[in-house]
């Protein structure tokens, strides 16, 4: 799953002082952010071993998802972005993080060489680019690329998020057995071993995270983008929300994430370079491990070599929310049915009285709670009357039929 580590001492590091922010207030919001920096491990994927992937041939099957020809409707261009994305492998530096991280910000939208749109603290100073300006510092495109027309025309028709149209429980029965629960999805049950490939890289770069072998709804999307032929994805603008949103959860036990982005963006600035980075902690990857490509069945052994298993065969999934409706079942009983003359819409109507028990429990529940917060607080109940108590169906049965009421009489159908 990776390696996790803690970062050294800051002491020699003068950049964390957060001296050059001017703004008072975002210099003690940075400082907060970096002591709770300071107490989270520092998590980095495994190695990856590409000379490996190519003699078993899993690059050559990799191929066509991570480079692909987009048409613009003038010109088509050559985007590889994907594959550079999951080439890049960085020793991390536990410093350059903290700062980055106590000091990232987002503003997203729709232009993508604004320069003000990213903005961050890294080796002392203040840095601020555009998203086009951030894909070539993380080396996801060439900057003679990006400061083309054609490059601007393709972030525009690139998805941010999956469209209206792609519903991810539908489109997730299209790779992977079992139906698509965003709590409970697996890469194992993913039936291709090269989209399983696929979403490892997914879960080690642009949405890193220590659980990997889980498949939330935001790696389908990224799924559906690099499989679709047709589909683009903004990688850039992407990674740059990860990063300011998903890589550091404010959750005490937390990790660390995306620490070989900040690298990329330490070397394109020459900050490595200065004398005060000989002072910064180094956390390496861990060596990279056939064994995780085995568990996950991306490789199967084959004698003293390995070889690309079979894809799994298609099965039908369950149907969504059977388990749900049974436990529901065995809690509780359906109400009684009610002969009605030319009932036509039984199941409605026993879905009806279903829904209107609901609403009953919960005013009960809602009503016995505030009894019991005044009870609490000593506050005396005011004059008149008290909350009444709503009865279900099968209660106001019973009572029409005189079993713990005054049957049919006046006053109970007044109440009811």
């Amino acid at each position: 799953r990776g390696q996790s580590s803690r970062g050294g001492s800051q002491n020699d590091i003068p950049w964390l002082s957060f001296q050059h922010i001017t703004s008072k207030s975002s210099q003690t919001r940075a400082r907060k952010r970096l002591e709770a920096l300071k107490q989270k491990e520092i998590h980095l994927p495994h190695a990856v071993d590409w000379g490996w992937l190519g003699n078993v041939g899993l690059e050559e099957e990799l191929t066509p998802y991570l480079v692909k020809e987009c048409s613009l409707g003038y010109t088509t261009i050559t985007c590889d972005g994907w594959l550079q994305l999951f080439k890049i492998q960085e020793s991390v530096y536990a410093e350059l993080c903290w700062e980055f991280f106590a000091t990232i910000s987002f503003r997203g939208g729709s232009d993508y060489y604004n320069p003000n749109v990213i903005s961050f603290s890294l080796g002392g100073e203040l840095r601020q680019c555009s998203i086009a300006e951030f894909s070539w510092r993380l080396g996801i495109y060439d900057q003679s690329v990006m400061l083309t027309e054609d490059f601007e025309a393709f972030l525009e028709n690139s998805h941010k998020e999956l469209p209206e149209a792609v519903v991810a429980s539908t489109w997730w029965n299209t790779i992977a057995n079992k139906v698509y629960i965003p709590s409970t999805a697996q890469e194992g049950h993913i039936r291709s071993p090269i989209h399983r490939l696929l979403h490892r890289f997914v879960a080690s770069t642009i949405n890193q995270r220590k659980d990997w072998d889980k498949v939330p709804t935001l790696d389908i999307f990224y799924l559906w983008s690099i499989i679709t032929p047709e589909a683009f994805c903004n990688i850039p603008y992407c990674i740059a929300k990860f990063l300011a949103e998903g890589a550091v959860k404010e959750k005490v036990n937390s990790k660390i994430n995306g620490g070989m982005f900040i690298t990329r963006l330490a070397k394109s600035y020459g900050i490595l370079d200065l004398p005060q980075a000989r002072a910064l902690t180094v956390i390496h990857p861990p060596p990279f491990n056939t064994t995780l490509y085995r568990r996950a069945r991306i490789v199967e052994k084959f004698g003293d070599s390995f070889t690309i298993p079979h894809e799994d065969e298609p099965a039908i999934p369950e149907e969504p929310g059977r388990r749900v409706r049974q436990r529901s079942e065995r809690v509780r009983e359906d109400p009684p049915v009610i002969p009605v003359e030319e009932d036509n819409d039984g199941w409605n109507q026993l879905e009806y009285r279903r829904y209107l028990d609901d609403i009953g429990q919960g005013v009960n529940y809602t009503n016995q709670s505030f009894e019991y917060l005044f009870q609490q607080m000593n506050i005396a109940p005011q004059p008149g009357p008290g909350y009444p108590y709503i009865m279900n169906w099968e209660e106001r049965m019973r009572r029409r039929a005189g079993e713990g009421g005054s049957g049919t009489g006046g006053a109970d159908m007044e109440y009811e």
